[in-house]
């Protein structure tokens, strides 16, 4: 992207700005498609794996009581 292109209608846009959220933008599609994966092949929801992820995180004995952050 050249310096000038873009910014007719708002230039104090920042260029790095928009392009960080574009490479975002593609990062979650590619999680997007290998979450679905996982929920499909283990009949999860996006709740459900978070729970485990958190609890894996939590270390041995990987359990945690309710409403702990």
């Amino acid at each position: 992207m050249s310096p000038r292109q873009g910014q007719g209608e708002h230039p104090e846009t920042s260029h790095e700005a928009v392009e960080l959220f574009a490479r975002i933008s593609r990062m979650q599609r590619v999680f997007d498609q290998h979450f679905k994966k996982l929920y499909e092949e283990f009949g999860l929801n996006l709740g459900e794996i978070d729970m485990l992820f958190t609890l894996r995180r939590s270390g041995p004995p990987y359990t945690l009581s309710a409403g702990v952050r």
